[in-house]
C-alpha cells in the first residue's frame, strides 16, 4: 500500500496535509532574508508581484478544495472561507515579514496576496458552469479518496461519473 493510497483512506488529511504543506512553504520563502532578483527594476517588480498571485491563488485553491470536500460537496460557503483564511494568512505572513531582516510586509502584497486568491477562486467558479459545483469540482481530484466512490465503482470510474 503506497503513502498516496493510506491518505486516501483519510480524507481530512488528504484535503488538507496539502494545504499545510503550502502554508509551511509560503512561511520558509517569507523567512528568507534575501530573495534572489533580477537586475532590471520592472522585470524584478513583476515577477516579485506574479509570485504573490501564484503563491496565494495556489493556497486558496487547496484551501476551496479542503473546506468543499470536507463539506461533501463543493458549496458557495467555500469560497469565502478560503478567501477569508487565504487573506486571513496573507496579512499574517506581511506581519512576519516585518520582522524579517531585508525583507517588509507592505498593504501591496497584500492586494496581491488577495488579487490572487480572488482570481483562483474565480477560475474555479466560471469553471463550475450553471451552478453545478459537484460534479465539476469533484473532476479538480484526478483520483477521488475512497469514500467519494459510489459502491463498486472503481478509481478510473470516478472521472466519468
Amino acid at each position: 500500500m503506497t503513502v498516496l493510497t493510506k491518505l486516501r483512506n483519510k480524507p481530512r488529511l488528504y484535503y488538507w496535509l496539502p494545504v499545510l504543506l503550502w502554508m509551511a512553504l509560503i512561511f520558509i520563502v517569507s523567512s528568507r532574508s534575501n530573495l534572489p532578483s533580477h537586475p532590471n527594476k520592472t522585470v524584478d517588480f513583476t515577477l516579485r508581484k506574479a509570485g504573490h498571485l501564484v503563491e496565494y491563488g495556489v493556497l486558496a485553491f487547496l484551501l476551496w478544495r479542503a473546506i468543499s470536500k470536507e463539506r461533501g460537496a463543493p458549496a458557495p460557503l467555500s469560497f469565502g472561507g478560503a478567501f477569508a483564511f487565504s487573506l486571513l494568512y496573507a496579512a499574517s505572513d506581511e506581519f512576519h515579514q516585518t520582522f524579517v531582516p531585508g525583507r517588509d510586509g507592505t498593504l501591496l502584497d497584500l492586494g496581491f496576496d488577495a488579487l490572487g486568491a480572488l482570481l483562483a477562486l474565480g477560475l474555479i467558479r466560471w469553471s463550475c458552469k450553471d451552478n453545478d459545483f459537484s460534479k465539476e469540482a469533484l473532476l479538480l481530484d484526478l483520483n477521488a479518496p475512497p469514500d467519494q466512490l459510489q459502491d463498486g465503482q472503481e478509481s478510473d470510474d470516478y472521472l466519468q461519473a
